[in-house]
């Protein structure tokens, strides 16, 4: 009769628990494998929906005339908190979704074909954040957000909900028109009391080419200087003049009131090819009612002493 000692089934104890730990540690990583092939498929699933949504509004907008337009709303990450950027590329009909996989965090693209390759991108986060290439206008998103799209002289842009933002300030305008350039001395369709038309800016499209642009003009008096500093520039410059002193730079325009004491009006206007975005910062304006106006009538006072940003369509 065979006995089994203390010692030995304390031996066949530990191999038993070991084989049962192997079998579960297996089973661990077999499941673990499991959910994140599941949530790396969920993860392509979310993306891939995406770019077929994106690109869907896209050619609806890009299906009808100029002028018409539509908002769509995109998520602040991916499925799983993934972070992702929306890129359009120069002769590419494709919109293309970029975000990282669970299993090794490699970058995963999702693409979607679309109807035109002429997708421009007007947004503050489009202005050269994750661009890798001139022919790139990529999107870094940040959080979820609601993003006009809107047909303009044959070409499909992205944009604000709203194209004027001072501060906590946001308002639509509308442009005038006319052919030519625009007269920024003498702005259309609004008179100060007293006559006068200074301190105005406004949108204008030129009808001769379809460049759109902005105007404005101050009133200085002898010895003031104010700067217009201009950033977050978007857009094919086409035409641009100013009545500024020599020492302007490319993206800055700087008054001077010389006339000995009396007044003068000083302006410019720079005009784009196609849709365009642009901030105006301001440093010495002459005048606490500094107006933004519209073809409709709408007249919008704003704050000299902060930055205003204007994009369209």
């Amino acid at each position: 009769m065979n006995r089994i000692t203390g010692g030995q089934a304390s031996v066949e104890f530990i191999l038993v628990l070991c084989v049962i730990i192997a079998i579960f540690a297996v089973l661990s990583y077999l499941v673990y494998e499991m959910y994140v092939k599941s949530n790396d498929l969920k993860v392509y699933i979310f993306g891939t929906r995406l770019a077929n949504h994106i690109s869907d509004e896209v050619n609806t907008v890009n299906a009808v005339g100029d002028g018409h337009s539509s908002y769509f709303d995109v998520p602040g990450t991916l499925y799983g908190s993934r972070e992702y950027t929306i890129s359009f590329y120069r002769n590419e009909s494709s919109v293309f979704i970029e975000g990282s996989s669970f299993t090794v965090g490699a970058n995963l693209t999702y693409s979607s074909p679309m109807s035109t390759s002429q997708v421009h991108c007007l947004l503050p986060e489009c202005n050269d954040v994750c661009n890798k290439s001139e022919n790139e206008e990529c999107l870094a998103v940040n959080g979820t957000r609601r993003i006009r799209v809107v047909k303009y002289a044959g070409k499909v842009y992205l944009t604000p909900t709203r194209n004027v933002e001072q501060g906590d300030v946001q308002f639509d305008v509308t442009p005038f028109d006319g052919s030519g350039n625009p007269d920024f001395l003498n702005p259309p369709g609004y008179v100060r009391n007293g006559g006068e038309k200074w301190n105005v800016m406004y949108i204008y499209r030129n009808l001769d080419d379809d460049s759109v642009g902005i105007a404005w003009n101050m009133n200085l008096s002898s010895g003031e200087k104010t700067t217009v500093a201009l950033t977050e520039v978007m857009g094919d410059q086409m035409a641009r003049n100013g009545n500024t002193d020599p020492e302007s730079g490319e993206n800055e325009w700087i008054w001077t009131g010389n006339t000995p004491g009396g007044y003068e009006i000083r302006g410019a206007y720079l005009l784009f090819s196609g849709g365009f975005r642009l901030c105006i910062v301001p440093n010495g304006m002459p005048s606490e009612d500094w107006t933004l106006i519209s073809y409709d009538g709408t007249v919008n006072v704003l704050d000299k002493n902060k930055k205003v940003c204007i994009t369209y369509p």
